[in-house]
């Protein structure tokens, strides 16, 4: 099982959309699998849309278009907020690919707060049955239910389980209306991801 460490002033409120959480995330991945970025003998790496999409969900005979996009936007998304530097576009008419700089994307979880998340979650939440865009913006929804679970010791066997946070809370730093909470609490509920 893959733990994931995000940023959580980037994957929560509004300093990106849902695609821009998509792509960081897809690319946090990638850095954890890339031994030259991971022990940062180098910062530097080619990466395309489709890596991006496998690192997210695995390998498929063909990845969505709505998540494809959602992972190109993010990748802009990410370079106007400073987060990453686009070295260079490699892309075609058939392919997105970019030499990118990660130097900023990397995380100092003694320094910076950040949120933990797991590969199976994502996979979990991108593979399930529905609407793509529908469930990009679930996953940044769970990553904001999960950013305020309280990791304090003295929960003992809860700890990391529970978040006192109310929904219009979670909602903002989801950047969703209470409404739409509601409809993802009912499905992650379902798929056994919250209790």
């Amino acid at each position: 099982m893959d733990k994931l460490f995000l940023k959580k002033d980037l994957v929560t409120g509004y300093k990106l959309t849902q695609d821009g959480v998509l792509t960081y995330i897809a690319l946090r991945a990638i850095m954890d699998q890339s031994i030259p970025l991971y022990n940062k003998t180098s910062v530097v790496d080619c990466i395309s849309v489709n890596r991006m999409a496998f690192a997210l969900v695995g390998s498929q005979e063909k990845y969505e278009k709505v998540l494809l996009d959602s992972l190109q936007r993010g990748i802009y998304e990410l370079k106007f907020a400073n987060e990453i530097r686009v070295l260079q576009d490699l892309s075609t008419k058939t392919s997105n690919e970019y030499l990118l700089d990660f130097s900023n994307l990397y995380l100092d979880t003694e320094r910076e707060r950040f949120v933990t998340i797991f590969s199976e979650e994502i996979y979990k939440i991108l593979a399930c049955e529905g609407v793509m865009k529908k469930k990009i913006s679930m996953l940044k929804y769970f990553v904001a239910i999960v950013s305020t679970f309280n990791w304090s010791k003295s929960m003992r066997k809860l700890q990391g389980k529970i978040g006192t946070m109310s929904m219009e809370y979670i909602a903002l730093q989801a950047d969703i209306s209470s409404r739409t909470c509601i409809r993802y609490n009912d499905i992650l509920t379902e798929m056994k991801m919250i209790y």
